[in-house]
């Protein structure tokens, strides 16, 4: 077996991944980087996000135990040839530029995310005059951590989905890489109800920040709602310490490359008129996924730090690495009075909004 995981990531992966000519099954995913393996350097493209093998014997250790551990996470032990190189495929498409250079913590971590058993996480509480519901699933490979964090809040037979949050956990330290809306409510009065309610967040709000990076007035309440349940969950599993990835090299340039994968296949299909409009559209949703990405992810946490002392930055973005640091004070309190009551702060659930 750690002869087979060897052969795959060396003979296959790292060749396919270095001309962009990646095969997984009957797919090709977008998935580009060079690899340095103990100082050689030939026939590097440095327009490529670059992996930093410097300890061949040690990184083997370490990679074999991730696709081990992966295997029996995703594919329920289900050990064939395709299921190991899907795992090493999405392997570091999650990295930062920095853990790229070190790699060997970055899988430890990644590890230890699988080791935190939380697939049967389910809950629900009165919130209001609502029921909410939470729980967290098992993610696939391919996306950005192993676990999804899911909010629903419920008004008799009518249903609102809150972003789901992507996230992994390392003994006390809980790591998101992503919140996403991929929910369409379709229920047009309770969604109106909530995003009424949720634009109480700006109660007793006040940003004195210049800077556009930490503009912490261009927000979407539903992801602050959901990042203010997570940190009750958090706090509920005794985790008070977070860190907030951006900055995944891999990841930005398959998504931009697949970007140009589907433009070049239907120039040839479609009329110019449409090809501008399917062009303009892609376009449209790449700068969203910018956005999406990094800014506003690390935008959404500033906001909920500075509205109360309850999540403690202590390291934003490029300081240190690719990540915003912060902890959970679970002593601290929301300046709203929403804000308290979404945390389940002592006292605060007599609250009644509309």
């Amino acid at each position: 077996m750690d002869n087979l995981i060897e052969n795959i990531f060396y003979n296959e992966l790292v060749p396919e991944c270095k001309n962009g000519n990646l095969k997984l099954e009957d797919f090709s995913p977008a998935i580009r980087f060079d690899t340095i393996i103990e100082n050689n350097k030939e026939e590097l493209d440095y327009k490529n996000p670059i992996l930093v093998i410097n300890d061949k014997k040690r990184f083997n250790t370490y990679l074999i135990k991730y696709v081990k551990n992966a295997i029996m996470f995703y594919y329920n032990g289900n050990f064939t040839k395709d299921n190991i190189k899907a795992v090493l495929a999405y392997a570091f498409i999650n990295a930062t530029s920095t853990e790229l250079s070190n790699p060997i913590p970055y899988l430890n971590r990644r590890i230890n995310f699988f080791d935190c058993e939380l697939d049967n996480y389910y809950k629900e509480d009165n919130f209001n005059s609502y029921k909410v519901f939470f729980k967290v699933n098992k993610t696939i490979p391919l996306l950005e951590a192993p676990y999804v964090f899911k909010t629903k809040i419920t008004d008799a037979n009518d249903e609102y989905f809150l972003p789901q949050l992507y996230f992994g956990i390392d003994n006390d330290t809980a790591y998101v890489y992503a919140i996403q809306n991929k929910n369409k409510n379709s229920d047009d009065k309770l969604r109106k109800k909530i995003n009424r309610m949720l634009f109480k967040f700006n109660n007793k709000y006040v940003d004195d920040n210049d800077s556009s990076l930490f503009n912490g007035k261009d927000v979407t309440m539903s992801f602050i709602a959901t990042i203010i349940f997570f940190l009750r969950f958090l706090k509920e599993s005794s985790i008070n310490k977070l860190k907030v990835v951006i900055g995944m090299p891999i990841r930005y340039n398959s998504h931009y490359e697949a970007y140009e994968r589907r433009l070049k296949y239907h120039i040839s299909k479609m009329s110019k008129e449409e090809y501008e409009v399917y062009k303009n559209s892609l376009d449209i949703s790449n700068k969203a996924y910018d956005d999406n990405s990094n800014m506003k992810l690390i935008r959404s946490f500033y906001r909920v730090s500075q509205m109360g002392d309850v999540l403690k930055i202590t390291d934003l973005p490029l300081q240190t690495d690719s990540t915003l640091s912060a902890y959970v004070n679970n002593d601290g309190t929301f300046k709203n009075d929403l804000c308290n009551l979404i945390y389940d702060k002592d006292g605060n659930r007599k609250n009644n909004y509309k």
